[in-house]
């Protein structure tokens, strides 16, 4: 039952004499006009669909300088209230933990502002965000709010209310980005949270996955120069390792001794050619196993380790990651 009709049954439900003694005077017609979707939520509609979503804190389990990301994340938006509110749902794993959020977004075409609601597995509280009164559709969507700090800011800070700010930026109708800031007392505002959202079929399409079949036989692959370092050759199957999701071959000499380091972003790997050993640095784990050809192996983002050619004749294998991914070594913590 849309508002018109549940009014006008109400109305006529109503006694006369009560009716006559109601004030004011609701004007239905323009009541169910200013209540429908309108402008505001018009410009949400690139937000729309599925998406693969990369990450990064910044806070609390990363740092500016090397933020944890996230392994493996989606996300999916529809309509809901008849088009009045956003729903967002995502999940996946970050720091080799599951991740769920769920949320509305909506207009207050009233206050001339965005609102923001949001739940996650991470902590108890609700968190919700107001654009300024009168801020309108136009630009950057801007929403602030606070939170009772749980201790995300530091001991010092628990039990008291922390701000927060929320944007939206819409890059195109395939990616938009969606940051976090807080101001802990006496600080200045940081950026603890980053998601960059990426529409699936946009992703898939550049991996050959839109309905159009890539046939890259081993012959005709285009393997870069020896890196002047690692002596490493790259043969990149599709993406951009250096922005976002990415396959590559890469290609070691026998010999090969990688040293102590880390990576920015997770990825996962599997041997082609050769034997290659791969070794945690804290746990040790991994040092006795020989991946021969056909054998998998993971590492999470921002975990020291070393890995190892042992076969005379070099070795090849593949290597999946979904977001930017750097390299950096205990002695030169810089990722580059």
């Amino acid at each position: 039952m849309t508002w018109l009709k549940f009014f006008i049954v109400v109305a006529f439900s109503m006694p006369q004499a009560a009716l006559a003694q109601s004030t004011p005077t609701i004007d239905l017609g323009a009541l169910v006009t200013r209540a429908a979707p309108g402008e505001g939520q018009k410009v949400l509609e690139p937000l729309i669909g599925k998406w693969r979503v990369t990450k990064s804190m910044f806070w609390v389990v990363g740092t500016p300088e090397r933020p944890v990301q996230s392994e493996t994340m989606t996300a999916e938006r529809k309509w809901i209230g008849d088009g009045r509110f956003l729903s967002d749902t995502t999940t996946g794993t970050i720091g080799g933990q599951p991740y769920f959020r769920t949320g509305m977004l909506g207009y207050n075409p009233m206050d001339k502002r965005y609102e923001w609601t949001t739940a996650d597995n991470q902590t108890p509280i609700m968190m919700t965000y107001y654009g300024a009164v009168g801020s309108g559709v136009a630009g950057q969507i801007d929403m602030k709010g606070e939170f009772t700090d749980l201790g995300v800011t530091g001991e010092r800070n628990v039990g008291k209310n922390i701000p927060m700010r929320t944007t939206i930026q819409v890059v195109n109708n395939d990616k938009h980005i969606y940051e976090l800031y807080v101001a802990p007392p006496g600080e200045p505002e940081k950026l603890v949270d980053r998601m960059v959202f990426e529409r699936i079929a946009a992703a898939d399409a550049s991996s050959g996955l839109d309905g159009a079949n890539v046939m890259l036989a081993a012959p005709g692959l285009d393997w870069s120069p020896p890196h002047p370092f690692g002596r490493h050759s790259i043969a990149n199957l599709w993406g951009d390792y250096n922005s976002g999701q990415a396959g590559i071959l890469l290609k070691l000499p026998g010999g090969f001794k990688s040293g102590v380091h880390a990576h920015t972003a997770s990825y996962r790997a599997v041997v082609i050619s050769g034997t290659w050993l791969h070794k945690v640095s804290d746990s040790g784990a991994g040092a006795s196993v020989e991946l021969t050809p056909g054998s998998y192996w993971t590492q999470p983002a921002n975990q020291m380790h070393e890995d190892e050619c042992v076969s005379p004749e070099g070795c090849v294998f593949f290597r999946f990651t979904e977001a930017k991914f750097r390299t950096y070594t205990p002695a030169d913590p810089t990722p580059k």
